[in-house]
């Protein structure tokens, strides 16, 4: 997507200066990231990190990290870094809009990749959210553009074109986005008929958490209103909906183990994989979820922190998922490999009894008779 948008936007990928003590050292890493040396620049900027408690130089210097991976695309190692700038109590001035049109590449690039790959229903419930959330960061930046102008004393605000080209980029994707979730949700749906396994399960967790997550985005680009109130009060409903619904999960389990693991005896055989990595995995997107809708019950001036917890729900159940993926892609393996060496041993069985079936039986020399006479 950078490279497609041109020369427009590099503007948004530059390092920032800051200020530093060290202003030396400093303009090293600018150098070296300018350079395309990013990893040597990277390390400098960490240097400088740890010798300087200011809030205003801490925040430019982990943006210019995670500038750093942008240019890389390393998409989520960006965006890492650039949910530390926000944790933070000040802000440069000025750096508030670069920080959320870099953001909104970052997540845009990450469902551009995503779609390359021929996602399956639920990674795109997921990626809609990501457009949704990338979404609410430009308007978060077309709002620190307006603040500026503002200051600037501009007699209105008009956002840069560069911006206004990734708010049609964003819109345009997501038009193409709900054609592929809508083709998508009929086949969907269909599985979902079926007596839920645990995959299947948390593959309906995951799209509801996704649901979840968009709503929130939605929630936050909305204007004060009766529309807001309503998606404030359908957001908290999804989201409780998505906590009832993890009750269901250990029975699926428990279900599974035994129709699947019985022994001959019909005594249950205990299997450590693969619960010894799922439920934990699991475990910890239910806490994360938890703290979501206790953030959703408190304040709607914490719903952005809330859709951080939200996401962190979702990539550990998506963890989740693809570790039962893969032990039931290892149990099939196996399946195939046992039926492969039992047809080679049938083959080989009967390879043997054609070749001895062959080879003329060896005439035994007559034995002399003894006789009474």
């Amino acid at each position: 997507m950078i490279k497609q948008i041109g020369v427009a936007l590099l503007w948004l990928l530059t390092v920032v200066h800051t200020g530093h003590a060290d202003e030396k050292w400093f303009q090293y890493a600018q150098a070296y990231a300018e350079s395309g040396k990013y990893p040597v620049a990277r390390k400098i900027y960490q240097k400088l990190l740890t010798e300087t408690n200011d809030p205003a130089q801490r925040s430019i210097l982990f943006y210019n990290i995670g500038t750093t991976f942008l240019k890389e695309q390393q998409w989520d190692e960006a965006l890492a870094q650039y949910d530390k700038v926000n944790q933070l109590s000040t802000i440069a001035p000025g750096l508030r809009q670069n920080l959320y049109v870099n953001m909104a590449i970052a997540l845009i690039e990450q469902v551009r990749q995503g779609l390359q790959q021929k996602p399956e229903f639920v990674q795109l419930t997921g990626y809609k959210a990501l457009l949704t959330e990338a979404g609410v960061d430009l308007k978060e930046a077309q709002d620190a553009a307006c603040a500026l102008l503002k200051v600037e004393g501009a007699p209105e605000c008009k956002p840069p074109l560069s911006m206004q080209v990734l708010q049609s980029l964003v819109k345009k994707q997501t038009a193409e986005l709900d054609q592929l979730i809508a083709q998508a949700k009929l086949t969907h749906a269909a599985k979902k008929e079926q007596e839920l396994t645990p995959q299947a399960l948390l593959e309906l967790l995951i799209e509801q958490q996704n649901n979840v997550l968009d709503l929130t985005n939605t929630y936050l680009q909305q204007g004060d209103g009766e529309e807001k109130q309503k998606l404030q009060q359908a957001t908290k409903v999804s989201q409780d909906a998505v906590l009832a619904k993890v009750a269901e999960f250990p029975p699926a389990v428990l279900t599974m183990q035994k129709e699947r693991y019985r022994s001959k005896e019909k005594n249950l055989q205990c299997q450590d994989k693969p619960w010894d990595e799922v439920i934990p995995l699991f475990d910890q997107g239910y806490r994360q979820a938890l703290i979501a809708q206790k953030i959703l019950n408190s304040s709607p001036d914490l719903y952005r922190q809330s859709s951080q917890f939200q996401k962190n729900t979702v990539v550990y159940w998506l963890k989740a998922l693809e570790k039962l993926k893969q032990f039931d892609a290892q149990k099939e393996s196996q399946t195939q490999n046992q039926q492969q060496t039992q047809a080679d041993q049938s083959l080989q069985l009967l390879s043997e009894m054609e070749t001895n079936d062959l080879i003329p039986a060896v005439a035994k020399p007559p034995q002399p008779v003894e006789r009474p006479w």
